[in-house]
Formats: structure tokens, C-alpha cells, sequence
């Protein structure tokens, strides 16, 4: 049994983070898809492998990070490690040493343990990475040399145009209704994501515009995939929040650039 219905128009439709989790287990453990959803990412369980993959294989470009039992390993491994959307699997078994054998041949196993916690310790490691090495941002199509000047002139001033109307809009309190109601759409199975939500509802001016975005949450998330897809309907409902963002970084330049600071090139 899964823990949401599945259903094809369901597994089709663009969701609204970059990662959801896959859990695929003989019989869904309630205390394990609590730990996993701590994140507060999308979670989907499944009993049955065969409905698992066939979600996973309908997907656009999420990525997916799996948790998978020893029993159901062995018949899925290949295709998982093979999938280019699976970027991390996780396996809970009850006899590491029984694995250690084989699971090193695989790149994408992250972990093989009897302790959840080690493997959602991996899997917020893997998290942070897969953001911090994601697609660099830009509102623009991406265009080839051989087009004309005018066509990237056109290009440039399209994207003008928008910066400047989110910063010239009026907004008030309805532009944030707005959003918390698409966003507890787009959330509604996701009982973590929704208190953040309710926080950002309620708190959104106790705090400032970058601590809201640096935070590890629906913000940042969905207001990254919004601007690497294009997708100038959510990007819309951001408008409000791009234009705070924008005011706040200004003013942080001014004080800045009135005097000297030391800044440090870090490489790994």
C-alpha cells in the first residue's frame, strides 16, 4: 500500500520540488517514512517494486533519492544505478556485513545500514551537495552563437521588462495569500512542508528576505526550479518576494561598498 494514491496523471504532473524521495519497502514502516520526512521533501512509498519503477521512469528531471529494503535490492539494483534520475540509494537491511560484498560495485549506494538515522544523515549530506552543485540560474533561454543580435537584444530586454514590472507592482497581503495557497496545493501530503508554509504565513515579515531564501525550505527550492525551468507563472507568484529580496541585497551593497572588506576564494 502506498502512502498517497498514485495515479498516472498524478505520476505525469511537474512536482514542485528538484528531489522527492522514493521508499520502497515489503511493508511500509510508519516510524521509518516519519524519520525520512523530516526533510520535508516528497515522499513516495511503495510495496510494489514494479509500481515503483514505473513512477520513477514517468518522471520529468527530478532527482531521486531511494530507500530501498535488502529483500527488494537484489531484483532493482541494476535499473536504479543505471536510471540517470536516481542520484542516491540507501539501503536498510538488518546484516551490513552480508552486503558489503556487493554493494561497493554500485556508485550510487550511499549507504547500507540497519540504523535510519545514519542513512538519512547520508541522504541530508547527498541533499545538500546535489543543491549546492545545481544548474546555475537564469531566467534566459539558453540561446547558440548563430542567432541574431536582435534576437539576444530581444532576449535581454524580456528579462529587463520582468525584473523591473516585479519591482515597480504594487504588492500587498494578498500577493503572500496567494502563494501560501499555491504552495499548500502543491504540498497538501506533506505535513512538514505545510508548517513551514504556515510559519512563512505568518512570520514572513519577523524575518528578512535572505533568511527566508538561505533557509533549507520550499522557498528556496521552489523558487530555484522556477527560474532554471522558465516557469513565469510561479515565478510570478514570487514576484512580491523577489522584489523584498531585491530592496534588502541594495541596500546590503550600500552599506558594503562604503567600506573595505576582506573576501576569501575557497577551492576543494
Amino acid at each position: 500500500m502506498e502512502l498517497n494514491v498514485i495515479t498516472t496523471s498524478k505520476i505525469r504532473r511537474r512536482y514542485a520540488d528538484d528531489s522527492i524521495i522514493v521508499y520502497l519497502d515489503i511493508l511500509i514502516d510508519e516510524v521509518n517514512l516519519a524519520q525520512i520526512s523530516h526533510f520535508g521533501f516528497s515522499i513516495k512509498s511503495f510495496t510494489d517494486q514494479h509500481e515503483c519503477i514505473d513512477f520513477i521512469t514517468h518522471l520529468q528531471d527530478q532527482k531521486v533519492f531511494c530507500f530501498i529494503v535488502d529483500q527488494l535490492v537484489e531484483n532493482n539494483i541494476l535499473f536504479l544505478n543505471q536510471c540517470p534520475l536516481v542520484a542516491s540509494i540507501y539501503v536498510i537491511c538488518t546484516d551490513e556485513q552480508s552486503h558489503e560484498h556487493w554493494t561497493k560495485d554500485y556508485r550510487k549506494i550511499r549507504g547500507v545500514s540497519g540504523d535510519l538515522l545514519l542513512l538519512t544523515e547520508a541522504l541530508k549530506r547527498d541533499l545538500q551537495l546535489a543543491y549546492r552543485n545545481a544548474t546555475p540560474i537564469t531566467i534566459l533561454a539558453p540561446v547558440t552563437s548563430s542567432e541574431p543580435i536582435n534576437t539576444l537584444n530581444v532576449m535581454f530586454m524580456y528579462c529587463e521588462l520582468l525584473k523591473e514590472t516585479f519591482l515597480e507592482m504594487n504588492y500587498g497581503e494578498q500577493a503572500k495569500c496567494a502563494l501560501v495557497d499555491y504552495c499548500k496545493c502543491k504540498y497538501a501530503n506533506n505535513e512538514v512542508t505545510l508548517r513551514v508554509i504556515d510559519e512563512f504565513d505568518r512570520d514572513y515579515a519577523k524575518y528578512s528576505p535572505t533568511w527566508w531564501y538561505t533557509r533549507d525550505s520550499f522557498v528556496y527550492r521552489m523558487l530555484n526550479k522556477a527560474l532554471r525551468d522558465h516557469d513565469l507563472e510561479l515565478i510570478n507568484k514570487f514576484g512580491f518576494f523577489i522584489k523584498d529580496l531585491h530592496h534588502q541585497l541594495k541596500n546590503l551593497h550600500r552599506t558594503l561598498s562604503s567600506g573595505k572588506f576582506t573576501v576569501y576564494r575557497g577551492q576543494r
